[in-house]
């Protein structure tokens, strides 16, 4: 019952956006797929060659597909495959990796409510990877116990695992909004955002990975100051420089005005260098490849804006967030894949594009 309400609400959602910019779409790029379905559990393998992703129905009991693209290296558009959720699986993993991939089907995983298990998410260096394991009994000191799924981070030169710390995971359907993983590209940190109907939305930052694993630092990040103030964090959004030790934050600003949806640097080893990057609304944002600006998605179109200068270069005025609505960009940084609305309600649109180069601000 819950996930029917849960999925008419997204159903509305989907319709309003729609109404209000339909005439606002670009027609400077062709989808990859449009669907009235859910595009739901997008990520990039880790050696950025693939996107994975699959199409969950909002209503009905269509079954959900996988899909994933193959980039040329002569730069031409990727092509789009069906693929099965083994396939999927594999494919995170990219074409260089050595992991045992039959194993990893043998790992006991959660599974969401329509029974499908959970992805397992590779870091980009391919020496560590995440998954969900099958819901416990979980029994925190001074907490009355309670039922999630734990969350495992596994050494794979090593072969050895851990669970992860004071991190629950209450809910598996569509992990674009209910848990997801981001990694730092030198694969020393992640993030996990996890939400559910039934328990609180948290954003936790995972880092300091003793040899063996046998402990982790886990941070859970409701709320950082900035300018003398303290602001909320939107567990939904993330994104990790190259070494981890910054972190691009949506954050809830409240003005003598307004509430407004903030873009915040986060320095993780010193706070006071926290800093708001822009003042809008913004559909995605990542560190660029050289780590020395920040491209986002804002009302004006895909800008770059360095970090030193703070001054902002306009890349694409025609992909802008009153029409996409959430971007993922690759681990290297050079493509960046996004969600916007259809031609016509509730379709949703998914692109692929190479980040573009723009002058440098």
């Amino acid at each position: 019952m819950f996930a029917l309400l849960r999925n008419m609400s997204l159903l509305l959602l989907l319709f309003c956006l729609f109404i209000n910019i339909q005439a606002q779409t670009s027609d400077s790029f062709e989808p990859l797929i449009e669907t009235t379905d859910n595009v739901a559990n997008v990520y990039w393998s880790s050696d950025s060659k693939s996107l994975v992703f699959s199409t969950q129905p909002i209503i009905g009991d269509t079954k959900e597909q996988w899909y994933s693209t193959d980039f040329k290296s002569d730069g031409a558009s990727p092509s789009l495959q069906k693929i099965t959720s083994d396939q999927a699986l594999v494919a995170l993993f990219g074409e260089t990796s050595m992991i045992d991939t039959e194993g990893l089907r043998n790992l006991k995983r959660g599974t969401d409510g329509n029974g499908a298990e959970s992805l397992i998410i590779p870091s980009p260096n391919n020496l560590y990877y995440v998954y969900v394991g099958e819901m416990q009994e979980m029994r925190y000191e001074g907490q009355t116990p309670f039922y999630a799924y734990p969350l495992i981070l596994v050494d794979v030169l090593r072969n050895q695992s851990l669970v992860v710390p004071e991190l629950p995971i209450f809910d598996l359907d569509d992990s674009n909004i209910f848990y997801h993983i981001n990694w730092s590209q030198d694969s020393t940190a992640f993030t996990v955002s996890t939400r559910s109907d039934f328990a609180a939305e948290n954003l936790y930052y995972v880092s300091a990975y003793s040899p063996e694993l046998s402990s982790v630092t886990v941070e859970r990040v409701r709320s950082v100051s900035v300018e003398d103030q303290i602001v909320g964090v939107e567990p939904e959004f993330s994104s990790l420089s190259v070494d981890g030790k910054q972190v691009l934050l949506r954050v809830i600003v409240y003005t003598s005005e307004d509430i407004e949806s903030n873009l915040l640097l986060w320095n993780v080893e010193n706070p006071n260098m926290n800093q708001i990057l822009i003042d809008e609304a913004f559909s995605g944002a990542s560190f660029s490849a050289d780590g020395k600006s920040i491209i986002f998605i804002g009302h004006a179109g895909l800008q770059k804006i360095n970090l030193m200068t703070k001054e902002v270069a306009l890349l694409d005025a025609s992909i802008h967030s009153k029409w996409a609505y959430r971007a993922w960009f690759s681990p290297d940084r050079r493509w960046m894949a996004f969600a916007a609305l259809g031609d016509s309600a509730p379709a949703a649109q998914l692109y692929v594009i190479p980040v573009p180069d723009g002058s440098e601000p």
